[in-house]
């Protein structure tokens, strides 16, 4: 048999114990992911517990100039401390754990389940589905004035869950066409593959064109869940005025702005530059922008945006004088989606060293967990839930364990991928100081974590 990976050996304290169950001592120990140094452990699904050390220090340096002795004095956060030492630990038990049930999802936009794109040519995708799948084709007239019908195709896609969204062509996901729709329900027109977007320029059955593929050629490897990359579609501003929105070749820049209102906005996302027509509901420009840097002006309050256009037509225009009287300006923002972890079948409890002695797991990736854990909560309409399950270790009276400085928490998905590294791409998710280690977020992405520890009292492992 597979000997475990982790060096056992050097956590065991072999002695020769004598001792009575009435000389254990039961500790809880109160967790909270908040306590732990955020400036490097962002992802509160990943932090070292540390023992035995102190939980806040002033670390003070003197040093000398020209003579004069002068002394600094740095703050140190030394994360999520307990201050204690436990020794001779008979068993550690998970009581409790508490996690925010909503985090943002690493990606943009909304999965359907049981629908995969599958790549036809330079441009084109099919649609792969699971039997029990529907994909509904639809033809509509439209119209350019009352006598000038157009016909153009909508799929409906209803996925596993009953979840219905609707796909339109680019061109015609637009107020002055969208008026006279039979079908009342948003219309989405952009998708993510492989974590790009592409908009979707003509639908014929189940056959998607997609737009921008000469600057973001499509991937041969397509046959991932389909995502919908425009479900989480947010307006960032409008500028009507002609003054607040510029445009390069590679930036578009913003005057006169509250950089908070752009605080979400992270490398290799994609923003929507859009012109409108202020006399109609026309769209007369629609161009995607991906992101490579942002820069700051805090004198001026000038916001510039540097990132690269995704069509080489609006790069060529660009070359030329552009006015846009008599129109708005748009610019949008594909967001991240949302990740329910309710929907999470199971959870792996990572407690490094804590390991099993012995391989107790079928699959090997996860036969160093702790335990494992079921979400639960008692009201759905919660923003928190409840992970139960089993999380035990008990040691013999012949490998009585001895604290580590530092353990290591983990809480991994069903995949036994860890939860959370949106929080590490993505660092202003958090807003944190040199001095308050708190979560800038209202709603706090936390855990709780309730442990308990059973230790012999020292003075019966001393015997022999």
């Amino acid at each position: 048999m597979r000997r475990n990976q982790f060096n056992q050996d050097e956590i065991l304290n072999y002695t020769k114990p004598d001792f009575k169950e009435s000389d254990i001592q039961t500790f809880t120990l109160k967790i909270n992911s908040k306590d732990r140094n955020i400036i490097k452990e962002p992802n509160p699904f990943k932090f070292e517990i540390i023992f035995n050390q102190d939980r806040d220090v002033n670390i003070t340096n003197t040093y000398s100039i020209s003579g004069v002795v002068r002394t600094t004095t740095t703050y140190q956060n030394n994360g999520a401390v307990i201050p204690s030492k436990f020794e001779r630990i008979k068993k550690i038990t998970l009581s409790q754990i508490c996690i925010p049930r909503f985090i943002p999802r690493d990606y943009i936009g909304e999965p359907v389940t049981g629908i995969t794109p599958i790549k036809n040519t330079t441009d084109t995708i099919s649609l792969s589905y699971y039997p029990g799948i529907n994909i509904n084709n639809t033809v509509i007239n439209i119209y350019e004035t009352v006598n000038t019908p157009i016909s153009i195709e909508v799929l409906e896609l209803v996925d596993l869950i009953n979840k219905k969204l609707y796909l339109v062509a680019l061109p015609y996901n637009n107020p002055y066409y969208t008026a006279s729709f039979v079908i009342k329900a948003q219309l989405f027109s952009y998708l993510n593959i492989n974590d790009i977007i592409y908009p979707i320029t003509n639908i014929t059955g189940n056959i998607i064109t997609l737009g921008n593929t000469d600057y973001k050629p499509l991937p041969n490897n397509t046959n991932n869940r389909l995502i919908i990359a425009d479900y989480y579609k947010n307006c960032l501003m409008i500028d009507n005025s002609g003054n607040k929105i510029g445009i390069t070749s590679s930036s578009i820049i913003i005057n006169s702005t509250n950089f908070l209102n752009y605080q979400y906005l992270f490398i290799n996302q994609f923003l929507e530059y859009q012109i409108n027509d202020k006399n109609s509901n026309t769209i007369i420009e629609q161009q995607l922008f991906q992101i490579t840097n942002l820069k700051q002006d805090d004198t001026n309050q000038i916001l510039t945006i540097y990132g690269n256009w995704c069509s080489s037509t609006f790069l060529a225009r660009l070359s030329s004088t552009i006015t846009y009287n008599s129109n708005n300006i748009r610019l949008n923002q594909f967001n991240f989606g949302v990740r329910d972890l309710f929907d999470e079948k199971l959870f792996y409890f990572n407690l490094n060293p804590y390991v099993p002695s012995k391989d107790v797991a079928t699959n090997l990736e996860s036969n160093n967990s702790f335990g494992v854990l079921y979400p639960f909560t008692p009201n759905s309409t919660k923003d928190y839930l409840y992970l139960r399950g089993d999380a035990t270790e008990t040691y013999t009276n012949v490998n009585l364990q001895t604290t580590r400085n530092k353990v290591q928490f983990s809480l991994t998905d069903s995949n036994n991928k860890l939860i959370g590294t949106v929080y590490n791409n993505n660092f202003n998710l958090y807003k944190p100081n040199n001095v308050s280690i708190l979560s800038y977020l209202e709603f706090q992405p936390d855990l709780n974590i309730i442990l308990k520890i059973e230790e012999i009292d020292k003075k019966y492992t001393d015997i022999g």
